[in-house]
């Protein structure tokens, strides 16, 4: 069976906080070699096995154009494969 969703899935120190189905993903991430400065990146069905160093901002996942998760975050990982996105921080607000 073909998925046609992604899943976003939300890792804390003391566990998964949410793993959603949705379309798309939308995570900051640092945006130079140095660390500093930030942008938004967007995450859809079929993207390519990634990991990304997120930067302080908001993590958001969308069922079409309705945000079905957001919380923000001062910054972690994310690691995108087969469809499933993979963020790890330290806590979200």
């Amino acid at each position: 069976m073909i998925k046609e969703k992604l899943t976003l899935k939300v890792i804390l120190p003391e566990g998964v906080l949410c793993e959603k189905e949705c379309d798309s993903v939308n995570v900051c991430i640092v945006d130079d070699k140095n660390g500093k400065g930030a942008g938004s990146y967007g995450i859809r069905r079929g993207h390519a096995k990634a990991v990304l160093c997120l930067s302080s901002g908001k993590i958001e996942a969308f069922d079409g154009e309705k945000s079905i998760f957001s919380k923000q975050t001062d910054g972690g990982f994310a690691e995108i494969e087969n469809d499933v996105v993979s963020v790890v921080v330290d806590s979200v607000n």
